[in-house]
């Protein structure tokens, strides 16, 4: 049995960003969100994610699922609360993005992934030919990414050639 995958907004958003939400599906098949999350992503229906999302609930391969977050949890917003709080029950891998989110999954024994974690698995599995023109995109459309977070995903995504670093890097 494949393990459970439980998505915050901010990954959802992310890949909607850059034109690559159906990656969800392609590296883990089905992916579970909560309703507040869903709620969240739905709120922002003129920008990226609201659109994706309802469409994969309506394909079948993202499944809602109703949480009351756990008071653990209270220091994080509804969605992250929720997401995690799911987690832990089933339990499932946390996608997001969220620095207080991660960080609180990591305390808590749960095993977290980013957007970029989503990308280099699908370059693993020959998804995508390369994550760079992707970061790229995810870069244009606001999300914020240090030079040594993209420097890293590209290493492991085995693009460094690609990338010249600056003496400020």
């Amino acid at each position: 049995m494949s393990r459970r995958v439980a998505a915050d907004a901010s990954t959802l958003i992310g890949l909607a960003t850059a034109g690559q939400f159906e990656l969800l599906q392609r590296v883990f098949g089905t992916v579970d969100v909560t309703g507040a999350v869903r709620d969240e992503v739905g709120a922002r229906k003129s920008l990226p994610g609201a659109a994706e999302l309802e469409s994969a609930v309506d394909g079948g391969w993202v499944s809602i699922v109703p949480v009351e977050a756990d008071p653990i949890f209270a220091d994080l917003d509804a969605g992250e609360a929720t997401t995690l709080t799911y987690a832990q029950a089933v339990p499932a891998l946390v996608l997001t993005d969220d620095l207080a989110a991660r960080s609180c999954a990591k305390a808590n024994g749960l095993t977290v992934m980013g957007t970029g974690g989503v990308l280099i698995r699908a370059k693993r599995r020959g998804f995508v030919a390369e994550i760079r023109p992707l970061i790229e995109r995810l870069q244009a459309g606001g999300f914020r990414l240090s030079n040594d977070i993209v420097y890293q995903l590209l290493a492991q995504a085995g693009e460094v050639a690609t990338l010249t670093r600056g003496c400020g890097a």
